[in-house]
């Protein structure tokens, strides 16, 4: 007889994000970057455990939208051009899973401009500060040139960021980013 199957949901999360990374070696690893960051972000900002564990599965999940490998390759460009169509795709699946449901509204406003506080809100929602924090997340991944070391980098990237403080990101999380930089 079969035992009945326990996998914890951080293994659950793991999991899915390996195999959204098996569309193409472009996007390998990038999903679990980006929740690295989110958390790290989120602790920086003093942010209880709960929400910094949010994000972290909010980051290796954001993309479970882009179902196209087109799709996943247009959300690697640092400024995109139609974001919210995976974005609200990666809401609708994940939502219906209760474990997920928290992390699906984070996800669904993750490529949310702050536009000097009109991304507060997006078609009459609230976009959760969680989002903004995944957005700049994302956006700081994309940066990283994968052939080159990351260190060196740090700096370059931290420019371009500074430089869309507040067009593109919340200015009090780009702060994070000084900081952990």
């Amino acid at each position: 007889m079969i035992e009945e199957l326990q996998v914890s949901l951080f293994d659950l999360v793991v999991s899915l994000s390996s195999a959204i990374d098996l569309v193409s070696p472009v996007v390998a690893g990038h999903h679990k970057r980006v929740g690295y960051i989110a958390f790290s972000i989120a602790k920086e900002l003093g942010l209880p455990l709960e929400k910094q564990n949010e994000l972290l599965v909010a980051g290796m999940l954001h993309d479970w939208g882009a179902l196209s490998l087109k799709t996943r390759l247009e959300a690697l460009e640092f400024e995109i051009d139609e974001p919210h169509r995976h974005a609200e795709v990666s809401y609708l699946l994940l939502k219906g899973f209760e474990p997920f449901f928290e992390v699906a509204s984070v996800v669904r406003f993750h490529h949310v401009p702050w536009r000097w506080g009109a991304g507060a809100q997006l078609r009459g929602e609230d976009v959760p500060e969680s989002s903004h924090i995944l957005h700049l997340a994302d956006r700081v991944d994309v940066l990283i040139n994968r052939d080159r070391e990351i260190l060196g980098q740090a700096k370059g990237i931290v420019e371009v960021i500074k430089h869309s403080t507040n067009r593109m990101f919340k200015p009090n999380i780009v702060k994070c980013i000084y900081e952990l930089s």
